[in-house]
């Protein structure tokens, strides 16, 4: 990830919440990323046990770079919100045969009109920048 993103994980982490299959790892640069499984995990026995989130375990980064990473940005989003019809979109340019994709944007669509809440030259900086305008 680029330092921009990194420094915008680092702000995400106290406000996010797990829900499984983000893609994460310890804020130290030789440390390989993980996926959090989430509440359905077994132990030895079969037995369902919770795994530790993991920022219990010490300083952590989200891979905004993943995407089932930003489709848990997008369902926070929506949580934060209170809106279940916010969606992502890129704004694309069109010149003859040329399609230029512009920044993204995080859209309302609720009652047949679309607001922008947020944008970002990615679909990840556009959600975080959607969550941490309502909560950062």
């Amino acid at each position: 990830m680029t330092p921009e993103l990194e420094a915008l994980s680092r702000r995400l982490v106290p406000l996010w919440k797990w829900r499984g299959g983000e893609r994460w790892r310890f804020d130290i640069p030789t440390v390989v990323w993980s996926r959090y499984e989430g509440d359905d995990l077994c132990d030895s026995d079969g037995a369902l046990c919770r795994e530790a989130e993991p920022q219990t375990r010490g300083p952590v980064l989200l891979d905004l770079t993943d995407p089932a990473t930003v489709g848990c940005l997008l369902v926070l989003v929506r949580e934060i919100l209170g809106c279940p019809d916010m969606s992502t979109r890129s704004n694309v340019t069109v010149f003859g045969d040329v399609w230029t994709s512009g920044p993204w944007a995080v859209v309302s669509t609720s009652r047949h009109v679309s607001i922008d809440v947020a944008t970002g030259p990615t679909e990840a900086i556009a959600l975080c920048n959607a969550i941490l305008l309502r909560r950062g």
